[in-house]
């Protein structure tokens, strides 16, 4: 079926699960998930999309599927507030879930894994962290993370699997990643 927040844009809160094995009208409405932890399943468009906690929670967004906002982003963790973080995660860990914020964004106080944002405007967090698997993170940029997109000597190709060495000082360190298909890590 089609859920559709009419002409009059309303909007949604969610305390549950959002599935979408259909199609969803967004609208301009905001969808807000205000339940405790909570999954996003099924690829969806949104036009405003809101997770704010006052407590550590988890939002889990489904592997292999891409999450589209067209307007405001908000994902807020408890700052300042140790294992109060919002933590981003995949339904399936080790695997990609996908988010494509097209608008403003106000993101603070996360700890994300396995989510690669496709939008060309990275996302960069207040106050957050990456998780523990930092090479399973693309497209986010966290104080003291790096991350890009490594080229074929052509300088246009991107380089798919090759491995990365971390050094400090020219000194080799125990951080390694692989790119990904599109040369990313």
């Amino acid at each position: 079926g089609t859920l559709d927040v009419s002409a009059s844009n309303y909007a949604i809160t969610l305390a549950g699960d959002w599935s979408n094995s259909g199609a969803f009208t967004a609208r301009t409405g905001v969808v807000t998930f205000d339940g405790a932890d909570q999954q996003v399943t099924g690829t969806t468009t949104f036009s405003s999309f809101s997770k704010i906690v006052s407590s550590g929670q988890t939002l889990t967004f489904g592997a292999g599927e891409t999450q589209t906002i067209t307007g405001t982003m908000t994902l807020l963790g408890v700052a300042n507030a140790t294992g109060q973080r919002l933590l981003i995660r995949s339904s399936v860990p080790g695997t990609l879930a996908q988010i494509d914020p097209q608008g403003s964004r106000n993101v603070q106080f996360v700890n994300v894994l396995d989510n690669k944002n496709i939008n060309v405007s990275p996302i960069v967090p207040v106050d957050s962290i990456a998780g523990a698997e930092v090479a399973n993170v693309f497209g986010w940029h966290f104080a003291g993370l790096v991350n890009g997109t490594v080229y074929g000597t052509d300088g246009v190709t991107p380089l798919s699997g090759a491995t990365l060495v971390a050094s400090k000082n020219g000194n080799p360190t125990s951080a390694e990643v692989t790119t990904d298909n599109d040369g990313n890590y």
